[in-house]
């Protein structure tokens, strides 16, 4: 862990915290609040009061109890008004959807540093969601600018570090190589060891370097059968049978894991509790788990990625299954804080599976499909179930990251591989 790699992961976390904000923010903008009264009527409950919804909004003077103040109160966004706020809500997640098909062909065509520049200057949102630590710091700031106006022009400045700090990072070296760019490739590794402060006495020859990465992407080239700088697209995904079933299934995760995160994060207000509270336990409990999880994945072999998911997935179906018996048997109320805590809990579980998914599909696709990989699986996340990938997809930790996609050929009865 050089300079460089402290002040990327240091940008890192401040894109993400960008991000997530954008993505949660109708966690609070749109957290509806309960109406207690208008003209000469007093409601008990907020069912109450939407049963004579009618008659309020013509009374125009409505009193409400609330922990927020969002668009959902501003614009009278409730009762049967409140599908329009989902609505909208919809409307963005189309727009993520949108992005990872675009942005994911283009960073895979031309870099991972102007893509990101480009998104970052116009604030645009990304489904990334490794967001745990950033989910507190969103919690706190909500509770500090109370108005869902005056928190867009808070979180609308924090992509300005972000693009500042990214101005001094680089393109991906590895992509560079390739894409055939050797000689950016090395400028890179120099400007690297320049910035972390290695001696010169200690640092690359850059005739030995040009020399390694030279005959190193002369390997490529001729172990990959390919052109140089071959452009690749999401046809690729399907040239093989394990790069097409890998891209499916991790879709089909992403589909069950997101749906469950993000329907219990646009309604946090209907969970028992302080909204601003249990968003920082949800941050928290992610955090913990994701760290954890990284010290298991450290420590035990066996604690491969396959195990964790199971583990995520076994403990969320047997909260969920949990709170529909409650339901059910009309016990919810009774059993509310064990609610509370099980739905805080599985939102945490289906973040680290989303997590597990993240860095299975990094590890598992060639880095020349890389990018369009992960964004197809953004793209699907709506669809699929959850136990696919512990069955259909082999194990990736401690496995050599592939370049260039591999496809078996048959020569004489006998298995034999090409790389496209």
């Amino acid at each position: 862990m050089g300079r460089y790699s402290i002040f990327l992961c240091i940008f890192v976390e401040v894109a993400m915290l960008s991000q997530l904000s954008n993505t949660m923010l109708m966690v609070y903008a749109g957290a509806a609040p309960t109406i207690k009264s208008c003209g000469n009527l007093t409601f008990a409950s907020n069912e109450e009061a939407c049963a004579n919804y009618n008659y309020c909004k013509e009374q125009n003077d409505m009193t409400f109890e609330r922990q927020f103040y969002g668009i959902t109160e501003q614009f009278k966004l409730l009762c049967e008004d409140a599908k329009l706020e989902k609505l909208g809500t919809s409307i963005q997640m189309i727009g993520v959807m949108l992005g990872c098909l675009v942005f994911g062909q283009i960073g895979d065509l031309y870099g991972r540093k102007k893509p990101m520049m480009f998104c970052l200057c116009i604030g645009y949102i990304s489904t990334l969601i490794s967001y745990s630590p950033n989910v507190i710091l969103l919690g706190i700031l909500a509770f500090f600018f109370q108005e869902w106006d005056r928190l867009v022009l808070v979180i609308s400045f924090l992509t300005v570090p972000a693009i500042v700090m990214l101005a001094f990072l680089h393109e991906s070296p590895r992509w560079l190589m390739q894409k055939g760019k050797v000689l950016h490739a090395k400028k890179v590794f120099l400007a690297i060891e320049k910035f972390d402060g290695i001696p010169e006495s200690k640092s690359l020859n850059e005739i030995e370097l040009e020399s390694f990465l030279d005959n190193e992407h002369d390997t490529q080239i001729s172990e990959s059968n390919t052109k140089v700088g071959k452009q690749h697209s999401f046809w690729h995904l399907f040239k093989t049978r394990e790069i097409m079933t890998g891209t499916f299934v991790i879709a089909f995760t992403f589909f069950a894991t997101t749906l469950i995160n993000y329907s219990i994060m646009f309604n946090l207000g209907a969970v028992a509790g302080s909204i601003y509270m249990n968003s920082i336990l949800i941050g928290l409990l992610r955090y913990s788990f994701s760290l954890f999880s990284g010290l298991l994945d450290y420590k035990f072999e066996r604690f491969n990625r396959k195990m964790c998911h199971g583990i995520c997935s076994i403990v969320t179906i047997s909260i969920i299954a949990a709170i529909i018996v409650f339901c059910l048997t009309d016990t919810a109320s009774t059993f509310s804080t064990l609610i509370r805590i099980g739905v805080l809990l599985s939102c945490a579980m289906t973040s680290q599976a989303i997590i597990v998914a993240s860095i299975a599909s990094n590890e598992l696709m060639p880095t020349a499909i890389r990018s369009i990989s992960y964004s197809t699986a953004q793209l699907c996340s709506r669809f699929g179930i959850v136990f696919a990938p512990h069955f259909l997809i082999p194990e990736t930790k401690n496995k050599p990251l592939e370049d260039f996609i591999r496809k078996k050929t048959v020569v004489n009865e006998e298995e034999e591989e090409d790389r496209v």
